[in-house]
């Protein structure tokens, strides 16, 4: 365990203290161990990375961390090469006029009520 504590990032010592604190001490060094037992099946890299994310996201919570290592975040696509595509230069897309959605927005509560009583209005 010793071993194991030096490889570790200080993620790992800020996430047990958050742990202890936010949990009965004894609930959060379990919780922690459980973290640790992710490395049965994942990297030391991956793990590493969850709990950073979840350190900034501000969740001290084995189940996140989990869910941060099966599903990482997804990357933004990179943007659409239309080179030799010659014909699609002539098309433009007007961008859409967002001042709309605000005033959908404004209307939100009715259909928040509608949904609230499980039916239509």
């Amino acid at each position: 365990m010793r071993q194991l504590e030096q490889e570790l990032d200080e993620c790992f010592g800020t996430l047990r203290r958050r742990m202890e604190v936010d949990q009965q001490y004894s609930q959060g060094t379990r919780a922690y161990i459980r973290v640790l037992r992710l490395l049965e099946r994942h990297s030391l890299a991956d793990l590493t990375r969850a709990v950073q994310r979840a350190l900034e996201l501000g969740l001290e919570h084995e189940e996140a961390i989990e869910h941060l290592l099966l599903c990482p975040a997804e990357q933004r696509p990179l943007p659409l090469d239309l080179s030799g595509r010659a014909h699609l230069a002539a098309y433009r897309v007007v961008p859409p006029d967002v001042a709309a959605y605000g005033a959908l927005a404004g209307r939100g509560n009715g259909l928040q009520s509608g949904c609230d009583r499980g039916g239509a209005q």
